[in-house]
């Protein structure tokens, strides 16, 4: 599956650091979230992949440090623990599809922001916005991403463990 690079391992300015109450183990609520599903078929992910996608549970686990954050991502397919430096610096990352610009950092509020830009599966220029906040005891995942025209948003609700 192909997709699942592009949204889990997108799936990160102030000295300061983040927001405390993002640090822990949260559960994804798909009652309380926005379907992701068209933004990955605006990536090319076939119907069955978007299926196997939007059901399946996921679990962020997120440690914060002044400059940098840990996200394990647990899904029933796979496993992945990233350590983002956030510094507001621009990296090149390779991947399946070619190279990504990320940069990775903290929003005036102690939002987790992650920008990216690079291409899709399909091989069209993707940008995507990652943003993580806590708010009501939840963790909101806002991604906006832009590919081929249009602007897609999710919002991915997770609660705490």
């Amino acid at each position: 599956m192909t997709f699942f690079p592009a949204i889990f391992s997108l799936v990160l300015t102030a000295l300061a650091g983040g927001d405390p109450a993002l640090s822990g183990t949260w559960e994804l609520s798909h009652a309380a979230s926005d379907s992701v599903e068209p933004l990955l078929a605006a990536q090319g992910a076939s119907w069955m992949e978007r299926k196997a996608a939007t059901s399946m549970s996921v679990t962020q686990t997120i440690t914060l440090a002044e400059t940098a954050a840990t996200i394990a991502v647990e899904t029933s397919v796979k496993s992945d623990t990233q350590t983002l430096k956030v510094d507001n610096q621009l990296r090149a990352i390779s991947g399946e599809h070619g190279t990504s610009q990320v940069r990775h950092y903290w929003g005036a509020a102690g939002e987790l922001i992650t920008v990216s830009a690079g291409p899709s599966a399909g091989g069209t220029q993707m940008d995507v916005t990652i943003t993580r906040s806590v708010s009501g005891g939840q963790m909101h995942q806002l991604i906006e991403m832009k590919i081929d025209g249009q602007t897609l948003r999710a919002d991915r609700v997770f609660v705490r463990r």
